[in-house]
Order: structure tokens, then sequence, then C-alpha cells
């Protein structure tokens, strides 16, 4: 059940002192949001209609108190592999937003329309970005991206490793399309 499952969840992420954190394959239906009182996190999530097959599912984990203050948006549910919030930061005198895009790409298995779909689900969020918004977009894209290639440096880094895959390659033509680039 998912009260459970959110209370074992807090205790991790208390115990790492994290403020946000993207979730996959976590099977819910539907959209919605639970807050863990003892914990001290609430969870909202992006599902798959009654009806559909539960696959993956998507979720963002928050610490309540950046919500209660007004930091941390209500939440975006684009589909069941795409959701998304803004984040308030005030820096300096200045005010900045981050959106942070949690997501959860088809395995590298799935039909290449599945995976064409995603990537244009992806970039079509990606856009609709305000400009002036920082970009965090985070979670399980199945994707291996190998070595960094000459041109693909500016993305990767120096820090790639084995072979590119199917995904790897989507990622980071997303990447090169977007401005982003790849951490880990």
């Amino acid at each position: 059940a998912i009260p459970r499952r959110t209370a074992v969840l807090a205790k991790e992420l208390q115990k790492y002192k994290l403020d946000i954190v993207g979730l996959q394959e976590t099977h819910l239906k539907n959209f919605g949001q639970i807050t863990e009182r003892k914990g001290g996190y609430t969870y909202m999530w992006s599902g798959c209609k009654e009806g559909e097959a539960n696959i993956g599912g998507v979720a963002i984990a928050v610490r309540t108190e950046l919500i209660m203050k007004g930091y941390v948006s209500q939440p975006t549910c684009h589909n069941s592999r795409l959701m998304s919030v803004d984040i308030s930061e005030n820096n300096n005198n200045s005010n900045s937003i981050t959106t942070f895009i949690c997501c959860y790409a088809p395995t590298e298995c799935a039909p290449s329309d599945a995976k064409q779909k995603f990537y244009e689900d992806l970039n079509r969020v990606t856009r609709q970005v305000p400009r002036s918004n920082n970009i965090i977009v985070t979670g399980d894209m199945n994707a291996r991206v190998g070595k960094g290639e000459d041109h693909w440096k500016n993305i990767i880094g120096n820090h790639g490793f084995g072979n590119r895959n199917d995904n790897g390659g989507l990622l980071l033509e997303y990447c090169s399309q977007n401005d982003l680039f790849i951490t880990n």
C-alpha cells in the first residue's frame, strides 16, 4: 500500500537530507498526492489511466516544508511517463525558477514508436518551459550514452564509458536540441 511505501521512503530521504527526488516505476494509477506527515514529505504522482496497462509511472517526492512555503508548485502531470514541478529559488535578491521534469523512458527493447512518442512528449514539455527558467530533467532514461566522442563532449563530458545503445543516441539528440548536458 502506498502509505507504507511512503513512510519507508521518507526515512531514506531524511537520512540523505534530500529536498526533492524524482521516482520512476511507481505503478500508481491516475494522478494524486499524499503527505507523509511523520516523514515530512509529500508525494505527487502521475500514472496510467484506469484500464490501461500499468507500466511505469512517475512521482516526485518533495520535503513538505518547501511546498508549504510556496517554493514548489503543484505538479503538472503530462502522462504516465512525464510530470513536472516548478521550484522557486531566492538567490542573492533575485528570484529564479527551476523546472524539475521527472521522466521514465521506454526500455531499449520497447517498440521504436513508443520511444519516439516519449521523446516527442519530452521535447514538447521542455519547449513549454519559459526560457528564463533553469531545467533539471531527472529519471530513468534506460540509456547508455557511451564514451564521449568529440561532437558529444559538451553534453557528456569526459566521463562516459562503454557503448552507446539506441536509447543513448535518442537521449544525446534530445540534450543537443535543448542545450542540456548529462550528469549522473
